[in-house]
């Protein structure tokens, strides 16, 4: 069911011009300076502090017809090692800032196909640190970022597709519904950029109300998963006639410093899937200030954000009856037998999901099966466990529309439009940065 009404400016009921300090949910819908609609129908602990790219799924949705068109895949060295290559007229502090974006060689890619990503040592460097800190760390942790090797990026597109895990079909609805509307306060041709792109199959729905628009269009996702981003990227250019992809293989942090370096035209920034949940709150604030930063007056941000809501949906969604969330969360053990030759018995550790009330929070945790040892023998770490310990492995803040409101305020940022769907489960939001 499809409600609509127009806002009149000065109106004091419901339907008022939005102020940055005067904004609520008012009922489902959105409340914009234009319209205010009806629709019918993801972590913050120290796992996930830096940023991680996590819960960035998006399901399938319809294509166009493609023909010729350039894809450049590039990526991002979080420790850049080696001499850099030398980039001419440029400052040093802009040369070092070039060469952390470095190509890899691929034979089988669209015409134009350059790839870029981080290296396997950077990245099995970084899990040994993490993983001897979160684990000797009382209560135990593990970061979230290692959730997205490839097998864990495969089970999560099928978390995606669960009756329980509604977050990914109620997001979907409300940008069927309103892709076009939310284009129109997009005045010129913009760059898209996607924080946490996954399989970008949601994205395609923004992609194709922006190609109507504007008629061509530069596509700048970024996502840690190499295999996901390369596949996605592969798919978008090959269904849409002018459409450019260029993809930035890394964390947050690296698709912000590409951010910086990129020129006109203005960008529209998508985060959704309710990423930014996997921040703790006052990190949230913090990434989105950097975010902020790397913003102009016409650049505006499109994000996705998880509202409260009663336990026994929010712990459903995150432990499905078939099992694909526990598989999802064990694969991190199985990630570290791997990469770290531990020995961790998956059979002896427990998914479970819990409603934190007090902190707003969905967390997600292994808990051990009887007292035991685990050796993780390329750190030359034991650790041991009591019976019903649990390692933390991620967090899924949800936010009120007064938390909306203030981190929205907090992080520099005032809202130009919200999307609702009708059962008042998730948000999407529309914001532009304040001077």
């Amino acid at each position: 069911m499809d409600r609509a009404a127009d806002c009149v400016s000065g109106d004091s009921g419901r339907h008022q011009d939005l102020g940055c300090h005067q904004r609520g949910f008012r009922n489902a819908g959105c409340l914009c300076r234009c319209r205010w609609v009806w629709t019918t129908d993801s972590h913050g602990d120290p796992a996930c502090k830096h940023g991680f790219d996590t819960r960035g799924c998006h399901p399938r949705g319809a294509t166009g017809p493609g023909s010729s068109v350039v894809l450049r895949v590039v990526g991002a060295f979080p420790r850049p090692r080696g001499p850099s290559a030398e980039v001419h007229g440029l400052t040093p502090r802009r040369r070092s800032f070039i060469s952390k974006f470095r190509p890899l060689s691929t034979d089988d890619g669209p015409e134009g196909l350059t790839l870029v990503g981080s290296t396997e040592q950077s990245t099995r460097t970084d899990i040994a640190g993490d993983v001897r800190v979160g684990l000797t760390s009382m209560p135990k942790w593990l970061p979230c970022i290692y959730f997205y090797d490839d097998a864990g990026s495969e089970l999560f597109e099928q978390i995606c597709e669960l009756p329980e895990y509604y977050p990914t079909r109620t997001e979907r609805s409300i940008l069927e519904t309103h892709a076009d509307a939310l284009v129109a306060h997009v005045q010129h041709r913009v760059d898209l950029v996607e924080l946490g792109s996954g399989s970008a199959t949601k994205t395609r729905l923004v992609v194709e109300a922006l190609l109507r628009r504007h008629g061509e269009l530069r596509f700048i996702p970024v996502d840690i998963s190499r295999s996901i981003l390369e596949e996605s990227s592969r798919s978008l250019v090959e269904d849409y006639d002018r459409l450019e992809v260029h993809a930035v293989a890394g964390e947050y942090h690296d698709g912000l410093d590409y951010l910086k370096q990129q020129g006109a035209p203005p960008r529209l920034i998508l985060w959704l899937g309710s990423n930014v949940g996997n921040f703790q709150r006052p990190d949230a604030t913090h990434f989105l200030q950097r975010l902020h930063s790397t913003m102009r007056a016409e650049d505006r941000l499109l994000i996705g954000i998880d509202l409260r809501k009663e336990a026994t949906v929010l712990e459903a969604a995150y432990d499905d009856a078939a099992g694909v969330t526990a598989a999802f969360n064990k694969n991190l053990l199985t990630r570290l037998n791997a990469d770290l030759s531990a020995d961790f018995d998956l059979d002896r550790f427990v998914h479970q999901s819990r409603w934190n009330a007090a902190e707003g929070r969905v967390e997600m945790h292994l808990v051990s099966q009887g007292r035991q040892s685990v050796c993780i023998k390329g750190i030359d770490l034991t650790v041991e466990f009591e019976d019903g310990e649990s390692i933390h492995t991620e967090n899924a803040y949800k936010y009120s529309a007064e938390e909306i409101e203030s981190l929205a305020t907090s992080a520099h940022f005032e809202a130009e439009c919200q999307w609702l769907d009708e059962a008042q489960r998730f948000s999407v939001n529309l914001w532009k940065p304040r001077s």
